[in-house]
């Protein structure tokens, strides 16, 4: 039978090792191809020279106590993905956002509304947002 501390520390393990949120979207805006594999694409931050776009293409990755580097690399991975479904073997990077924040919050713990027995919460806030255009590079 599990008491109360194993129980408390059960759930703080569940709760900090829960999993990552992660979302990915396309729009198709050329020609798709037959799907590649997702190590095969290359991540670009300026154009190459000869290439066809694909679609456009958007993730996310999201967990409240996951370090700002891992949401980055989760994401970026879901962005591959979605190159990779769509018969990609590039991404042309446009836009990263990352937000990483603490809210805290201050309520009255008391049944008492005159009292003055504040309790303290605290909660992560951590996303990555990245979009970028699915493309086939030329060789």
């Amino acid at each position: 039978m599990i008491n109360k501390i194993q129980g408390v520390v059960l759930s703080l393990v569940l709760l900090l090792s829960g999993c990552t949120i992660v979302d990915s979207s396309s729009i198709v805006i050329g020609n798709t191809r037959q799907q590649t594999n997702i190590d095969d694409i290359r991540l670009y931050r300026t154009a190459p020279t000869s290439y066809e776009e694909i679609a456009m293409i958007s993730a996310s990755a999201g967990h409240d106590f996951k370090s700002d580097g891992a949401l980055v690399n989760e994401a970026m991975e879901q962005l591959k993905k979605e190159a990779a479904k769509v018969g990609a073997n590039a991404v042309l990077l446009t836009e990263i956002r990352e937000r990483s924040g603490t809210v805290t919050m201050y309520r009255n713990i008391s049944s008492n509304a005159d009292s003055n027995n504040f309790g303290v919460a605290t909660s992560g806030d951590r996303y990555t947002r990245v979009k970028g255009i699915a493309i086939f590079v030329k060789k």
